[in-house]
């Protein structure tokens, strides 16, 4: 979408495909055609990838992408976490990890998961093109470090999950849980670009065809 609008950036590479699933705390509710016409689903902003997967899910079900147009609220994980489990109108949250966990743990269920759209999706970091041109240099430094860190978790190394654990104020135990989820992905492989990229042209979320997403195209999973 940034890029649409013209910033001046591409991808670089990925840094992981988390998980994000539908968690309602209301036990009718147990796929999304339960979803009533004012029930709220919480995201955390309009073109997230949380709102354009559900969009595709919308398209795939219902053969209308704009179907759940109405229902979604913008809202931080935190606000949206503390709206679901004290039963507002937020009736849905779509949510990543801790709070997937959290929801789960307090009698929440799943009404949908991404993982569904048969699409996995990666989490992105994007430079400028003066950034990119120090590859050998503030570049490559960036993308080995990241590469060293996704290394720990894929490892399952203690000092990693302790970070985890204290940057995401949770015990070891869950930060773990939070790495081992299943259907994550640590990788600087990024996942999903032309499928998503594709269908939110088509759709209308952009407005742009864009001729090129990413720097390198080795970077693209297989």
């Amino acid at each position: 979408i940034a890029m649409d609008k013209g910033a001046k950036f591409k991808i670089a590479f990925g840094l992981s495909v988390p998980p994000s699933q539908l968690i309602v705390m209301d036990k009718s509710i147990k796929s999304l055609n339960d979803i009533k016409d004012n029930d709220k689903i919480a995201i955390p902003s309009v073109g997230s990838i949380q709102h354009i997967t559900l969009s595709i899910a919308a398209q795939k079900l219902y053969n209308n992408p704009h179907k759940f147009d109405k229902n979604i609220i913008a809202m931080a994980n935190p606000e949206a976490f503390n709206a679901l489990i004290n039963k507002t109108d937020i009736v849905a949250h779509f949510a990543s990890m801790p709070y997937i966990a959290k929801e789960l743990a307090m009698g929440g269920g799943i009404a949908y998961d991404v993982n569904n759209i048969g699409i996995k999706t990666s989490i992105v970091c994007a430079v400028n093109s003066e950034f990119y041109s120090t590859k050998n240099t503030d570049y490559q430094g960036l993308l080995k470090a990241v590469d060293e860190s996704i290394a720990l978790l894929n490892a399952k190394d203690l000092k990693a999950i302790d970070i985890v654990a204290k940057v995401e104020k949770i015990s070891q135990k869950e930060a773990l849980e939070y790495i081992e989820y299943p259907n994550s992905i640590f990788s600087t492989k990024v996942y999903g670009l032309n499928e998503i990229y594709e269908y939110m042209l088509s759709s209308g979320h952009i407005k742009n065809p864009i001729k090129e997403l990413i720097w390198d195209k080795e970077m693209m999973a297989k």
